[in-house]
């Protein structure tokens, strides 16, 4: 066993060596992914030390190995963690007198370059001050050994608090939002975090209003240094590899962009409930090379109801390439508000069928009215199948039920096939048009030119015919004929002929 080996098997042993059943599986589990050779090895020193009559002493040696510190001036309430560096103490502070986590140097890692990780966090930590970033109160040297105090975050991780909550989509956004205004803070002043992930966020208060604080800028680099970052130190990831970006995890230089990777794979598996990649099994070198290589799962294929929009936005934060990225968090952000005002992301290409939905979107109750006046003025009869269904429902005979649904879906694609979707494109911006002018103002107003300037009014038409006519067809025949495939067949076939009546070969397939 190499020396490093041994450093690693050692340092892992110390960490799980005091925790029981649950906690050390998944302590392991995490800490031993990518290397089920270095958990054997790891669990047969436990093995062993549970039958070794001097466990006694090692217990010993544990206890004043993590014997709480004895900082002038505070009072120690308890153990709130222990990471790869450091032990974090619920403390109480004399003057002024309030609660703090204090945070000191573990024994087994005052090495050189753990102090010098450690004294950075407090160089972070003390240029940041923000709502969504813990704040460095106090710091110090006791007995040779490092210590800062800092808020004490009353909450959970992110992880836990989507687990224990029911959180919708949209603030699920809003969350991911507030680390996005914490992070920018950070760049702002030059301070790239480089360890983003589910465990980094704390998430304080209830789901009705809920603050996220940033934790951990102990891997941080300041921008302006011009130090290369090593992307391995004695054998293991400077990061978590899980939200970690192709450049960081070869050990390229790193910048803003790389954070905006991490946020793109929080929001992965904030949406999937499940983090981009797994690299159970797997060596580090191995894990680096499927990480470069593959993309993850699509978003859509987990959450339809994610594919387009929502999707696109995760997509783009985490190219592989980071000039494909957004060129910071402020960018990302603007596009999740974007996507919570129901207009059209930067992600996405702008084309004019895209920009038509997004408007649609927008302004629902708007573009539904001005939609069933259009409707009517132009195919001068409005029959949707599901008021057939809702007809012929009340006939007893099953034959006769589609049979008449035939008719009256034959009828109304006659009708789209005579439309001319170019004469009620333009009516209907005419019709919204007056809307914004009575409900919206000026700003609106505005907007609205400057979108229908990019548009085809056929497209606006096609948007109203898709959205309010042939795909709420299609629900009711998935809804009403499932367990009658000869008649489900045929209403399909109808509708499907609309779609390529107007021109959207695409939907009737």
């Amino acid at each position: 066993m190499t020396p490093e080996r041994y450093e690693e098997v050692r340092r892992i042993f110390v960490e799980v060596v005091e925790l029981d059943g649950d906690e050390r599986a998944a302590y392991l589990d995490d800490a031993c992914a990518s290397d089920p050779t270095l958990r054997a090895e790891v669990e047969s020193l436990l093995e062993a030390g549970a039958s070794d009559p001097v466990r006694s002493i090692v217990d010993r040696a544990m206890d004043d190995l993590h014997r709480a510190p004895d900082v002038p001036g505070y009072e120690i309430l308890g153990l709130l963690g222990r990471g790869g560096m450091g032990e974090v103490y619920d403390a109480r502070q004399a003057y002024p007198a309030r609660r703090v986590a204090l945070k000191v140097i573990r024994r087994d890692m005052s090495s050189a370059s753990s102090l010098d990780r450690f004294r950075r966090e407090i160089d972070v930590l003390g240029r940041l001050r923000h709502p969504g970033i813990v704040h460095v109160l106090d710091a110090g040297v006791t007995g040779g050994t490092p210590w800062f105090t800092m808020d004490l975050v009353e909450g959970v991780d992110l992880r836990a608090f989507l687990r224990d909550h029911e959180v919708s989509d949209g603030a699920r956004w809003a969350l991911l939002l507030q680390v996005c205004d914490a992070l920018a803070h950070a760049h702002q002043r030059g301070v790239v975090h480089r360890d983003l992930k589910p465990a980094n966020i704390m998430v304080e208060g209830d789901a009705s209003a809920p603050r996220v604080r940033l934790l951990d800028f102990g891997v941080a680099r300041l921008v302006e240094d011009r130090e290369v970052t090593v992307a391995t130190q004695a054998g293991a990831l400077i990061g978590t590899l899980q939200f970690m970006s192709p450049e960081q995890a070869r050990g390229d230089d790193v910048d803003t962009r790389t954070d905006v990777h991490a946020v793109g794979a929080i929001a992965y598996e904030v949406f999937a409930g499940r983090p981009p990649f797994e690299f159970d099994g797997l060596t580090i070198t191995a894990a680096i090379r499927r990480l470069e290589a593959e993309d993850p799962r699509p978003l859509g294929s987990i959450r339809p109801d994610l594919a387009g929009d929502p999707a696109a936005i995760i997509r783009k934060a985490m190219e592989k390439d980071r000039d494909r990225r957004y060129e910071g968090v402020g960018a990302m952000a603007a596009d999740i508000r974007r996507l919570l005002e129901g207009r059209a992301i930067s992600a996405r290409a702008p084309t004019a069928w895209y920009l038509a939905r997004r408007f649609a979107g927008r302004h629902r109750a708007l573009v539904g009215g001005a939609a069933t006046t259009v409707l009517a003025l132009a195919v001068g009869f409005t029959m949707t199948v599901v008021f057939a269904v809702r007809e012929a429902r009340q006939r007893q005979a099953e034959q006769a039920r589609a049979a008449e649904l035939q008719v009256v879906t034959e009828f109304q694609a006659d009708l789209i096939e005579r439309l001319d979707a170019g004469a009620m494109g333009m009516r209907m911006i005419e019709a919204i048009r007056e809307g914004l002018d009575v409900e919206d103002g000026a700003e609106d107003l505005a907007s609205f030119e400057s979108i229908v300037g990019r548009v085809n009014p056929t497209d606006i038409a096609l948007v109203l015919l898709d959205e309010h006519l042939l795909a709420p067809a299609i629900e009711t025949i998935d809804r009403e004929f499932a367990s009658q495939p000869g008649t489900d067949a045929a209403l399909r076939q109808t509708v499907a002929d609309a779609y390529r009546a107007i021109g959207l070969y695409d939907r009737a397939l």
